[in-house]
């Protein structure tokens, strides 16, 4: 596979108090108009782990050291010929920061697992991948995540 079509990407399953954040995608994304959780892609030289305080950073404004984290589930797309290789990841924040979104998303919320299950605006892959976090957290000692700000 040519590596020009080729990319990483992780995403952040950020749980506080017994929520999961999500982000509303505004309208000049990919996909538009859906909730997703903090992420992006992996840029040359990054590890997954840097990539992921990167993006949690400018979409959230939250300054994050992963002290522990753990791969939920990992996934593949592809789009006009640009196949992405993705990482989620759990993490956990001990209080709920405030949050300035980037340009790139619209509206945020902090949802129990419950809530976006039975939310029927929500994509089913979001709800398939809470539901795998939140039975490897009943299955395991949570990471934790050490703020900066």
């Amino acid at each position: 596979m040519d590596k020009n079509n080729f990319q990483k990407a992780v995403k952040a399953l950020i749980f506080s108090q017994g929520k999961y954040l999500i982000l509303f995608k505004s309208t000049i994304e990919t996909s538009p108009m859906t909730w997703d959780f903090p992420g992006g892609q992996v840029e040359v030289g990054e590890s997954l782990v840097e990539a992921l305080q990167r993006e949690v950073k400018e979409e959230t404004g939250i300054d994050v050291i992963v002290s522990s984290a753990w791969p939920v589930k990992k996934w593949t797309f592809e789009k006009d010929g640009v196949h992405t290789d993705g990482t989620d990841f759990f993490c956990i924040i001990p209080n709920r920061l405030k949050i300035k979104l980037s340009h790139e998303h619209s509206d945020f919320r902090w949802l129990t697992e419950n809530k976006i299950i039975k939310d029927k605006k929500i994509p089913s892959w979001l709800k398939d991948t809470v539901r795998l976090a939140s039975k490897n957290m009943s299955n395991r000692n949570a990471p934790s995540m050490k703020i900066l700000s």
